[in-house]
């Protein structure tokens, strides 16, 4: 009876992007933008990989989003998703989340302390001039997975696991803490 038509934005996992946002007293503390290479079937983040910011972007999307969030008098962590589309290279909002959650962990990729944000400090940026390079490990497997299903290659299967382990931020891990990751595995009982 009813026939509903929505525009289809072309592009794969590496076309959906995010930033997040650190903003206190009015001023932008950090921001991290990154693009989204692998994503659960029901949606949620896996792996993410830091990206540069380009001219056209920055101009278009992050200091206007950034100047709107100045304007509400927005103090706090937020995140901003995207997706560029293949064909035509516009870009389409898909959510604005002032709980950024998980991809939180990913400015300890990039930040000395997320707690000096917290804490009203400055936040530094690490040295090395590394890019983020973010696993949800338990969320990463499961995507993975999924891809190897679909594609049957275990050249991807290696890489993508490999990418894993050579990511140098992750989320619910901390080798000094692993209580908090074991208990996403072991029931309690």
């Amino acid at each position: 009876k009813y026939l509903v038509v929505q525009d289809y934005i072309s592009g794969g996992a590496a076309n959906n992007i995010s930033f997040q946002v650190a903003l206190e007293d009015n001023i932008l503390k950090g921001s991290l933008l990154t693009a989204k290479l692998r994503v659960t079937k029901n949606g949620f983040t896996s792996y993410i990989e830091e990206i540069d910011m380009s001219e056209d972007f920055s101009k278009k999307i992050f200091h206007p989003f950034v100047a709107a969030m100045v304007e509400l008098n927005y103090s706090g962590l937020a995140e901003a998703e995207f997706k560029i589309c293949a064909r035509t290279g516009k870009y389409y909002l898909i959510e604005v989340n002032p709980r950024p959650c998980g991809l939180v962990s990913a400015f300890g990729g990039k930040y000395l302390s997320i707690n000096h944000f917290f804490e009203g400090k400055d936040l530094i940026v690490k040295g090395g001039g590394r890019k983020v390079k973010w696993s949800s490990i338990l969320r990463d497997v499961q995507s993975i997975i999924v891809r190897y299903r679909k594609h049957r290659s275990f050249k991807k299967i290696t890489k993508d696991l490999g990418s894993i382990l050579t990511a140098n931020t992750y989320d619910i891990f901390d080798p000094s803490d692993i209580k908090p990751f074991i208990s996403q595995v072991v029931p309690k009982s």
